[in-house]
């Protein structure tokens, strides 16, 4: 019996590379069981059978109740994937006891991620909005503008985002300094291989102090709920922006509002936000010094493509060849 393979809630487009991309190539080793997003209901599994779980837009109480339908069925779940890069769906006692490896999309949208980054740095550095306003009034105004040369990028939650990030800062003359959980063989403030200064966890508040940008990419975990509060924000300089695209969950928005309001901090930039899509009465939406783009700081026009074709070389290359996976994920950590 052919392993299932269950393509749990995926998009439109993401069903249209799997039947371009992967089908071809492994339908020879998996039976594809498909659900698009939107669809209701639990995918159907054979008494026994062994299954892979690739999962995108299924939210955790859909996962949780394939899973519980699999051990009805005494089925065996061998890997679970997420076609995303969070893992917030996956983070329950239900996937964690399966027991197998979890693998997500990590590193596939990450330099689309640091391109957001620099670009609100350089929407404040320039002032667009003033330039657009200027424009609109056909006023000619030489303003003085400011450069991202001798700026401290300051990441809370350096990974691969933030690798990426480190890229691209370091050609505009940028200083970057990460701050992480863990550091492994290297000593608090070494450089990695990129320049980037690296700290543990103890640096938080320094780095908040110090950066000019402050970007915090931070699982979306319970340990990290509202882990950025009115309290992290008071220690920035007046001059300082902030910015997310880790999880909405992870910020307390109302104190990023009240501390543009009040002059804390210098604008924001947010990406992601605690309730998606933002309510049209949210407060968010008129906060002063904001640049608010929709969660779609990664939604290029190869998004889709690109995160089929990650899956494919795992199960091509690793699962397949029983292989270790490069990009396992710690659910205990949430990445």
């Amino acid at each position: 019996m052919k392993t299932k393979l269950v393509l749990f809630r995926l998009s439109a487009q993401a069903r249209g590379f799997v039947e371009a991309l992967v089908r071809p190539k492994l339908e020879q080793h998996f039976d594809f069981i498909v659900s698009e997003k939107g669809d209701k209901g639990t995918p159907t599994l054979d008494q026994k059978c062994e299954y892979v779980m690739c999962v995108q837009h299924a939210s955790k109480q859909e996962i949780c109740e394939l899973i519980q339908h699999a051990k009805q069925q005494e089925a065996k779940c061998v890997w679970v994937h997420a076609l995303m890069a969070g893992v917030d769906p996956l983070q329950s006692s239900e996937v964690r006891d399966l027991g197998v490896p979890v693998t997500n999309a990590k590193g596939v949208f990450s330099w689309s991620l640091g391109e957001w980054i620099i670009m609100a740095a350089l929407h404040f550095e320039k002032q667009i909005d003033r330039l657009n306003q200027n424009k609109k009034d056909h006023k000619w105004d030489r303003y003085q503008m400011g450069e991202l040369r001798g700026k401290t990028l300051g990441i809370l939650g350096y990974g691969d985002i933030g690798r990426a990030c480190t890229k691209l800062a370091i050609p505009f003359g940028m200083q970057v300094v990460g701050v992480k959980r863990r550091l492994g063989d290297k000593q608090p403030g070494d450089k990695d291989d990129l320049g980037a200064q690296v700290f543990g966890m103890d640096h938080r508040d320094e780095l908040f102090r110090s950066s000019d940008y402050l970007v915090t990419i931070l699982p979306g975990t319970e340990e990290n709920f509202h882990s950025v509060t009115k309290k992290d924000l008071a220690l920035m300089k007046n001059t300082a922006v902030f910015m997310n695209i880790g999880r909405g969950m992870t910020v307390n928005e109302m104190d990023v509002v009240e501390a543009l309001k009040s002059g804390t901090i210098r604008g924001a930039a947010l990406d992601v936000h605690e309730q998606e899509p933002l309510p049209e009465d949210s407060a968010i939406w008129d906060a002063p010094n904001l640049l608010l783009s929709p969660h779609n700081a990664d939604l290029t026009e190869d998004y889709h493509r690109s995160t089929v074709e990650r899956f494919l070389e795992l199960a091509t290359n690793h699962h397949l060849k029983q292989t270790p996976f490069p990009n396992l994920v710690d659910l205990s950590l949430g990445y």
